[in-house]
């Protein structure tokens, strides 16, 4: 949910949603996961409040399960976007049509949707009730993007590679990035202006966004960090905080939040066989950036959103077919959040954040006990309760 869909100005974006669907519907065995390793942590500020006026998070609140979507092929939510506590959207995908939700007030109703058989709705991004985009890959690695303007949902553009992270500001100010891993590669970073799209080259693979404001756009991808200043593009390189590409990783930062201009955060995964980790969170402080932390056991991160004080939700998958978490970070403090069912019955794969809020939602899928697929359910879920 990254004016944008996951903080209000600032947005986060997401890649490797693929991933994460796929492990579900091969029937990922999910467990529970411990801690995190802090490196180089000295040093770092704590981050500062986008909105100083929200409160911390008290420790007594904590996520719930909002509403259940049964269905055929597997579902589960995979993407959320909101402008208000009672103005989201979540999209449910399967291994045939995708599906809209929309929350209006307190309900959820279903909306026409124009998925394809095998669609996938790997991203969505708001900046009013009337500008909902959603973004979409097939197997085959195309990819699609399209707009809701307050009536119905019509298709924007479509892209010969799926789309894996996007910024929403405005109708006419929209940028979509690739995905870490195939069939998101080389998609490139496009540019809509409400008139036409156009492709930025000789930046890099760039695969996850946010925005300070149109004229400041934050994207990172593989071992590159860049900075929109409204005219050009420019880049830095990560390989100094990455570990080296070895033969069987090939580490790489695939998602970005920008609280300001100094105060920038990254997290992203060494992509190993069989194990998608380690786990990396870097930050920015407005001059270089460092490795906040590294874990062997979170594995990939799947997205970055605030949590309206803050902090930074994490949703992560680690090993094959997956073991996913909900990691919270703030002020030094990276931990695992204890969600409303265990790890064996539920998945959380994606957040959204509301704007001006400590309220966020989230999406994934719920089953019996160690067996996903098999009387699975599509789950939205919101916190604080």
């Amino acid at each position: 949910m990254r004016g944008n869909d996951r903080g209000g100005p600032a947005a986060a974006s997401r890649t490797g949603r693929p991933a994460w669907r796929g492990g579900l519907a091969a029937g990922a065995m999910l467990s529970g996961l411990a801690g995190a390793t802090a490196v180089a942590a000295c040093g770092l500020p704590a981050t500062a409040a986008a909105h100083p006026a929200v409160a911390h998070p008290a420790a007594a609140r904590a996520w719930r399960v909002i509403k259940r979507v049964p269905g055929a092929d597997a579902p589960a939510i995979t993407a959320v976007t909101a402008t208000g506590t009672g103005r989201a959207w979540a999209f449910q995908s399967t291994s045939a049509k995708p599906a809209a939700w929309q929350l209006t007030g307190t309900s959820w109703a279903k909306v026409a949707f124009p998925g394809r058989s095998g669609d996938q709705v790997t991203e969505a991004g708001s900046s009013s009730a009337r500008n909902v985009w959603a973004f979409t890959s097939l197997p085959g690695g195309a990819g699609r993007a399209l707009r809701w303007d307050g009536q119905h949902w019509a298709i924007a553009r479509q892209f010969r590679q799926a789309i894996g992270g996007a910024v929403v500001l405005g109708r006419a100010d929209v940028w979509i990035f690739g995905a870490p891993l195939a069939p998101g590669s080389g998609l490139g970073t496009w540019h809509y202006n409400g008139h036409r799209w156009h492709r930025f080259r000789g930046v890099g693979e760039l695969t996850g966004g946010s925005a300070l404001r149109a004229g400041s756009v934050w994207a990172v991808g593989g071992k590159t960090a860049a900075h929109w200043t409204g005219r050009a593009w420019t880049t830095t390189s990560l390989a100094r905080v990455l570990p080296r590409n070895t033969r069987f990783c090939r580490p790489s930062a695939d998602l970005v939040y920008a609280f300001s201009p100094g105060n920038v955060w990254a997290a992203g995964a060494g992509h190993c066989e069989d194990e998608r980790g380690p786990f990396y969170l870097l930050h920015f402080n407005g001059r270089r950036w460092r490795l906040a932390f590294r874990s062997a056991t979170y594995g990939q991160p799947l997205q970055l959103a605030p949590d309206g004080s803050g902090g930074l939700w994490i949703p992560t998958v680690a090993g094959f077919p997956g073991r996913f978490s909900m990691l919270h970070y703030r002020a030094g403090h990276l931990r695992r959040t204890v969600l409303p069912r265990p790890g064996t019955q539920l998945t959380v794969g994606v957040v959204g954040h509301v704007p001006h809020s400590v309220v966020t939602f989230g999406g994934g899928a719920s089953y019996p006990a160690n067996r996903p697929g098999t009387r699975q359910l599509a789950v939205i879920l919101r916190y604080p309760r």
